[in-house]
């Protein structure tokens, strides 16, 4: 795969420091084995999902970073010249049938989000997810709040089910709100959204962050 990436990215195999950014746009998972040729794309299954982002970087210095000279002229076609060509991605991927020439493209995306719907809607139900439960988001005992949403929102990425949590303190990236469009009232950065694998549904009563015997 690093191979492939070198490819698109210019970076080698041995430079490349590769990590997946979770669908919660917050967890950076590393994918840096330490033997690269025997480990397989396989063995990060628990975390590969529908739209993930992988991120590619480069470990050598900036010495030895080749730059492309972006002062050089540039060969460019107009699209209706790219489309005309027979010797291109583009036209390759028509012959092929591929992506949005695929006839059953949209068959295999509703197939698609059908599966990451089932797959989050079965862990919802082992979890006991629902809405009015106490719960905490992630390892952090902190992040403590009471779930007001589950369902899909067409506004996030992956499609798939959403768990919208009102938090107990100022630690959420919302107000229950996504793309403008209220989801539920949350008041100003206790509002979050995020798959259910993040949640864990239990007796977390609220915490009084000034009850304690520390000094402040």
């Amino acid at each position: 795969m690093k191979a492939k990436l070198e490819t698109i990215t210019g970076i080698p195999p041995d430079a490349q420091i590769l990590s997946l950014q979770l669908s919660d746009g917050e967890t950076k998972i590393p994918i840096n084995p330490t033997d690269d040729k025997n480990t397989l794309v396989s063995a990060y299954n628990n975390h590969l999902r529908p739209y993930i982002t992988l991120y590619v970087d480069d470990s050598r210095p900036e010495s030895e970073r080749v730059l492309l000279d972006t002062n050089a002229e540039h060969f460019t076609l107009s699209s209706e010249e790219y489309e005309s060509r027979p010797d291109t991605v583009l036209a390759w991927k028509k012959s092929q049938k591929l992506g949005r020439f695929d006839p059953d493209r949209e068959t295999n995306l509703r197939n698609l989000a059908d599966s990451v719907t089932k797959a989050h809607q079965s862990q919802i139900e082992q979890r006991g997810i629902h809405v009015g439960a106490r719960c905490m988001v992630g390892e952090d005992s902190q992040r403590r709040g009471t779930v007001k949403f589950i369902g899909p929102i067409d506004d996030l990425p992956g499609g798939g089910l959403w768990v919208g949590v009102q938090y107990d303190e100022p630690v959420g990236k919302n107000d229950g709100s996504v793309a403008g469009k209220r989801i539920f009232n949350a008041g100003k950065n206790r509002g979050g959204f995020v798959r259910p694998e993040k949640v864990v549904v239990g007796d977390f009563p609220e915490e009084d962050l000034l009850d304690s015997e520390e000094e402040i």
